[in-house]
């Protein structure tokens, strides 16, 4: 059984599913492959979709998100969940379970998840050799709002049998250095036949952006030539463009000034990939949306896409006029919209997620190491599937790195030839 993190001596939760009612079909049976749960687990585990309308409930679930260990909170939250019920797709469902101690019924952690079909592609780059579809729990947050425990394997395997039909638990951005994954790990070793583990890419820098409780305090982190440079792109920004404004978009009836700013910005085939204005203003409508759009005049010059929870703003995306893209407008954006941002004193992170940023900001940003993380039931057939996908992007991301290093010793050695 694994431990809960350092500074608690407590055992982590035993977990047995008690009750499964609602539409998400039946629970497995005894006498299936399940391992069977002790006689007298110390936690059970609730289907309670029915209680994420009940306000009271609501309280207690708000509270749970801010004490638990994810970085992705937002993900969680009631206002999240309900967001997800108005605007998902057909074909997918939000769920929502309670993790409680038996002895006196006390909520310690709720597990919101989305199940639908999720592709996992064997392809390199923009090749895709091969792809396939397959019904999946997505554990929104990537870990259960749960403080102090850890993502267990007893956790894992009831989530599993609670909704049969899913055939894998998908973990959007799990760190390396969560606790939970050291538990799987840890778990995996010791039990290697009931869960199993494995990536769906390779393990990643995502960047984050601590915040200091003052602007002048986060201008203090950067070097003073680099204080002048900012100050003479946004300078040479205005000269040229014009006197700059920052609008804020928060509120649904921004939505529609959002979308035409974009529209300036982002050619039609790729605008469509961007969420549709209904849904920018469902976020809005549960104070989810926090945009940035940088204007000179009538002219459109960037915008910075993000959601917010209450102390951490997820940027998303960042379109940039390309007219003026030798002054670094969207470096500029989003430098004054932190300045904005820093105003209300309560945000304590920035996270950029996935992604590599066109600049180094060594001296502003925290790296932190994530991955998309599958858990399966090692008695399916499904897991070889997992599995062969797995070894691929090993096998994909080695080559890509071998012929990565011969293209830099050809253009080594065509540069060291004599003229």
């Amino acid at each position: 059984m694994q431990r809960i993190p350092a500074g608690d001596s407590r055992e982590a939760p035993v977990l047995a599913l008690e009750k499964v009612h609602g539409d998400a079909g039946p629970a497995r049976q005894s006498g299936s492959r399940m391992p069977a749960p002790s006689a007298q687990p110390n936690y059970i585990v609730e289907l309670a979709t029915e209680r994420s309308a009940d306000p009271a409930f609501c309280l207690l679930w708000r509270a749970l998100v801010v004490a638990g260990g994810s970085h992705q909170k937002i993900y969680q939250t009631p206002e999240f969940f309900h967001f997800q019920r108005e605007t998902c797709d057909s074909g997918e469902r939000l769920e929502l379970l309670t993790i409680s101690r038996r002895d006196d019924r006390a909520l310690v952690g709720v597990v919101p998840v989305r199940i639908g079909r999720q592709d996992v592609v064997f392809g390199v780059g923009k090749l895709v050799l091969y792809k396939a579809s397959v019904e999946m729990i997505n554990l929104l947050g990537s870990v259960p709002a749960a403080p102090g425990g850890v993502l267990t394997q007893e956790l894992g395997l009831q989530l599993l049998a609670a909704f049969p039909q899913a055939k894998a638990i998908f973990m959007q951005s799990l760190p390396l250095s969560s606790p939970h994954w050291r538990a799987l790990q840890a778990s995996a070793d010791s039990a290697p036949q009931l869960l199993g583990c494995a990536l769906m890419g390779q393990w990643r820098e995502c960047h984050t952006l601590p915040l200091p409780a003052t602007f002048e305090q986060y201008l203090e982190k950067f070097s003073a030539k680099k204080r002048y440079n900012l100050n003479r792109q946004i300078r040479q920004l205005a000269e040229q463009a014009g006197a700059l404004t920052m609008q804020r978009i928060g509120r649904a009836d921004e939505v529609t000034s959002m979308m035409a700013a974009l529209m300036s910005l982002v050619p039609p085939a790729r605008l469509a990939s961007v969420l549709r204005p209904s849904t920018f203003e469902a976020l809005a409508r549960r104070d989810l949306l926090l945009c940035y759009v940088l204007r000179a005049g009538d002219e459109v010059l960037a915008a910075v896409i993000g959601t917010r929870s209450p102390d951490v703003w997820h940027i998303h995306n960042i379109f940039v006029n390309n007219n003026y893209l030798s002054l670094s407008v969207g470096t500029s954006a989003v430098h004054l919209a932190i300045k904005e941002l820093m105003a209300e004193r309560c945000f304590h992170l920035i996270d950029f997620g996935f992604g590599t940023p066109n600049h180094d900001f060594r001296s502003s940003h925290v790296l932190e190491t994530r991955a998309q993380v599958l858990l399966f039931d090692r008695a399916q057939p499904v897991r070889l599937l997992f599995c062969a996908h797995a070894l691929f992007n090993t096998l994909a991301e080695r080559a890509i790195a071998k012929v990565k290093s011969w293209r830099k010793a050809l253009r080594a050695a065509r540069s060291a030839k004599p003229a």
